[in-house]
């Protein structure tokens, strides 16, 4: 006896079916886009860490260094760029003032937000707010507070300061400018942060990292060096290098 084997006749899948399918399918192209989505955001908080964190203690010291030349020109060109820039009434609201914000030395706004060209500085110097947009190593902050003085910490002045929590007073950029320039990456690309003011004087220390949020209001007699020359800039550094425990290159 032969027995043949019939093909099942073709059965069509009901509603229910065809929506348990519908549900799984979408159910696995949910899971496949938070897949991707937390492997995207481990991928950038890896790298935000490695930024903050590098394997290497110290980057290499010649590029350190050089990075710490140039920023030296750098404060200087924006300190003389400032002064241009308070010479014009640039936004035409009759006020002369220090530029706000460092990218406004490159391009600023006028009364109804149209950009006006100022070129006081190069675009490249003028981006470098952020660590992401950091130039050689160091990006610039522009600081809108300034440390009171000690006298005034129990003064009346000190009970009227619109910011009593951390000791400081909102600037007037009619009358000054506050800078500091921020190693990218601690001891990778820099180790000194730089401040400047309206004076051009510049001053460089060692934060371990720290970020300045305000102006200091006696650099000298907390601690910051005055740099006045490339060898005052060199001579810190040797120091810095010395008291490390490290060769300066």
């Amino acid at each position: 006896m032969v027995y043949v084997m019939r093909p099942k006749p073709f059965q069509s899948l009901t509603t229910a079916e065809m929506s348990r399918n519908k549900r799984s399918t979408a159910s696995r192209t949910v899971s496949v886009t938070l897949t991707l989505l937390a492997a995207v955001a481990f991928f950038w908080a890896a790298t935000e860490w490695l930024e903050r964190n590098p394997w290497s203690p110290t980057g290499d010291r010649v590029d350190v260094f050089m990075n710490e030349s140039t920023v030296y020109p750098n404060l200087m060109t924006i300190a003389e760029a400032q002064e241009r820039f308070r010479q014009v009434d640039w936004n035409g609201d009759g006020e002369k003032t220090y530029a706000l914000f460092l990218v406004h030395l490159w391009r600023t706004v006028d009364a109804n937000v149209e950009p006006v060209e100022v070129n006081l500085i190069p675009k490249r110097l003028g981006f470098a707010m952020e660590r992401s947009l950091a130039t050689g190593g160091y990006y610039y902050r522009d600081l809108h507070k300034r440390e009171l003085p000690p006298e005034a910490k129990s003064a009346k002045v000190w009970s009227e300061a619109r910011n009593n929590s951390d000791k400081s007073r909102p600037i007037d950029p009619t009358l000054e400018w506050y800078m500091a320039a921020v190693p990218k990456i601690y001891r990778r690309t820099g180790v000194h942060t730089f401040i400047v003011d309206g004076s051009g004087r510049i001053y460089a220390k060692d934060l371990d990292g720290r970020i300045i949020s305000m102006y200091p209001y006696s650099p000298a007699h907390i601690g910051w060096k005055l740099i006045q020359t490339r060898k005052d800039l060199e001579d810190l550094t040797r120091l810095t290098y010395e008291t490390s425990g490290l060769d300066f290159p």
